[in-house]
């Protein structure tokens, strides 16, 4: 992971080493963001900020022992919690994944985590976790510096984040909490409510092409169509890129067509497929749709909007406007938000495909 390759940042990181500088280091911090814009990277910079032994113009040098065994998650009062998929499962347990998944990789999700581990279950920071956090907080440091408690997806601690308020609240001598989170408004009060704030900006989109462009990602179309597509996700566009296709674009078009077909057979067929993805993929899925028709409904009805969509979805926003009633998508918008919710209360991924088919067919009726 390299902190050099964050997009629009200077102004957080000089705000971070002041803090540090002016020994006004926060010791409970939350990083939070839309998924995708890198705000792993910041806690990470601070947490280089926080240990490397010879900072060069207040910045961590990269080069020392601290900073090398940082890079590879391997510095022993560094103890990372990230989302695990087992009950009994905490990170310690499999660190030696996470080394090689975050080996090279700047900008990733949870989802694409669970997809290293090829596993379909629900993240969860579980009671397992937090336990091994307050057992690790009662040891000492290992090294007489510094500890560090870094965790990854504060939003999936849940009810279990209250084991964690006392020394969230009253940390004891250089001990440092990092929290990292997507959507914060999904933390327990209680827990937010004791951590210093810094919310990442989104990179602009000028940005985001210098960045694709210098690494030779596509050339200047197929970045700027990406960047439009990705909407702030570095992540995002990144994997248009470099997948030089839109698998959830597929699944939408190909799911409009079996619909409008009607073939029950094939209808099957589309589900059958569309549930082998994760929960996490599927959420994504239904996100992506929403995105997909609230775009279509914008271009429909303002004169000269720009559709951030790809080239055969808008051909499809068209088609969909000339062939059924602007009501009807408007009901399926606000179905899909329902399954949405469905999918984060565990439904079954077979019914929901099965009911989305179904609702594509109602939305193309044939005439």
């Amino acid at each position: 992971m390299n902190i050099l390759s964050a997009i629009g940042t200077d102004v957080i990181r000089s705000h971070l080493n002041s803090l540090i500088e002016n020994d006004r280091a926060p010791h409970a911090i939350l990083f939070s963001g839309k998924e995708g814009r890198g705000i792993f990277l910041e806690a990470f910079y601070y947490t280089l900020r926080l240990l490397c032994s010879t900072p060069e113009n207040g910045r961590p040098c990269l080069r020392c022992k601290n900073c090398k065994r940082l890079n590879h998650w391997i510095y022993p009062d560094l103890h990372l919690t990230v989302p695990t998929y087992e009950s009994n499962q905490i990170t310690k347990n499999i660190l030696s994944e996470w080394r090689i998944f975050i080996e090279g990789n700047d900008y990733f999700n949870i989802n694409s985590w669970a997809n290293h581990l090829g596993t379909t279950s629900k993240p969860n920071i579980t009671k397992k976790q937090c336990d091994d956090i307050l057992q690790t907080y009662n040891l000492k440091s290992y090294e007489g510096g510094k500890k560090i408690f870094f965790i990854w997806g504060t939003e999936l601690l849940e009810k279990e984040g209250n084991r964690l308020l006392k020394i969230i609240e009253e940390p004891t001598d250089d001990t440092y909490f990092i929290f990292i989170a997507y959507n914060k408004n999904q933390i327990l009060p209680t827990i937010l409510s004791r951590l210093q704030q810094i919310d990442i900006p989104p990179a602009s989109d000028t940005e985001i092409m210098d960045y694709c462009s210098q690494r030779e990602l596509g050339d200047s179309n197929e970045i700027k169509e990406a960047v439009n597509l990705g909407d702030g996700s570095i992540s995002e566009v990144i994997n248009i890129l470099t997948s030089k296709e839109h698998l959830f674009s597929e699944y939408l078009l190909s799911g409009l067509r079996t619909a409008y077909q009607g073939n029950g057979l094939e209808m099957m067929k589309w589900v059958e497929n569309i549930q082998k993805l994760n929960t996490g993929q599927f959420i994504q899925f239904l996100q992506y749709q929403l995105h997909f028709f609230r775009e279509a409904i914008a271009g429909h009805n303002q004169r000269n909007y720009i559709k951030r969509l790809l080239r055969s979805e808008q051909k499809a926003a068209n088609w969909l406007f000339n062939n059924v009633r602007f009501l009807e998508v408007f009901r399926l918008v606000e179905q899909i938000d329902h399954y949405i919710g469905s999918m984060n209360q565990n439904a079954n991924k077979k019914i929901l495909a099965t009911n989305l088919i179904l609702d594509y067919k109602k939305l193309i009726k044939r005439s």
